[in-house]
């Protein structure tokens, strides 16, 4: 999360999160805190700023950063399960309310084979190896795998783990604690963001640019647009184009649901 005087930058993962906040603080000074965090404090007059990304592309994104044996989800994925289960009691120690699901993640991490899972990140460029990944992770089994509070959540029945953090970042903190657990529908999902949702202005990674020096220009806060888009960015992952990965059953398994939408963007599976 990035914090100035005017802006808050709310962090979703593969969204090009990293870069954004560094162009936002080269033009507004502020505090740079813990990546990918929840909105705690009250607002106030500064303009809350999302950032999100096509789902088919981040998929894509979070699968290849994992190729090059990065990120938390590849981590909890490819972890044998005697490392697993001694950094999720580690963590439970420090939270003793979360025993209850640090338990359930514990049996289902003991059932896991570390090595398949090794073996679909083994190459960035087999589009083979990514729709057997995204089949897996999307699967019950596969679900109960990944990181935070998503595997023990309702919502993991019938959400993909992108909505699942678009949720979590971009609704009040303290309703999202209250709620999430109470979710078990796209209506009640919707519900949820439009009546608390917490962002006044979104930059779309496909557009990122144009998006940004558009809020700039809104908020009044001076900057030379030439100098400014010519930074490049950080903390990226190499891989083709999305659609060198997809075929039609994989395409299918992150559609967006056309019924499902939110005030500035579609909840994304």
């Amino acid at each position: 999360m990035f914090i100035s005087d005017k802006i808050i930058f709310l962090q979703l993962d593969k969204t090009a999160s990293t870069h954004i906040a560094k162009l936002l603080h080269s033009v507004s000074p502020g505090t740079v805190l813990e990546k990918h965090s929840q909105l705690e404090e009250n607002a106030g007059d500064r303009c809350v700023i999302g950032s999100v990304r096509n789902p088919w592309d981040w998929y894509v994104s979070l699968w290849a950063y994992g190729c090059h044996s990065r990120g938390k989800v590849f981590n909890q994925l490819t972890r044998p399960f005697p490392k697993v289960s001694y950094r999720l009691i580690k963590r439970s120690a420090r939270h003793p309310s979360d025993w209850g699901d640090t338990a359930k993640k514990i049996f289902s991490h003991s059932r896991k084979d570390h090595t398949y899972w090794k073996n679909v990140y083994s190459n960035a460029d087999d589009p083979n190896l990514f729709r057997e990944w995204l089949r897996a992770i999307l699967s019950e089994d596969g679900k109960r795998l990944l990181t935070g509070e998503y595997p023990h959540l309702p919502l993991r029945k019938f959400t993909g783990l992108m909505t699942h953090r678009f949720l979590y970042l971009f609704v009040e903190a303290n309703v999202w604690r209250e709620n999430a657990n109470r979710i078990r529908s796209y209506g009640e999902l919707q519900t949820m963001y439009t009546e608390h949702g917490v962002v006044d202005k979104f930059i779309k990674m496909e557009q990122l640019e144009n998006d940004l020096t558009d809020i700039l220009q809104y908020l009044k806060i001076d900057f030379d647009k030439e100098e400014f888009i010519s930074k490049r960015k950080t903390n990226t992952s190499k891989h083709y184009t999305a659609s060198f990965y997809y075929d039609a059953e994989t395409i299918e398994l992150v559609r967006v649901d056309s019924s499902a939408k939110c005030n500035t963007t579609k909840l994304m599976r």
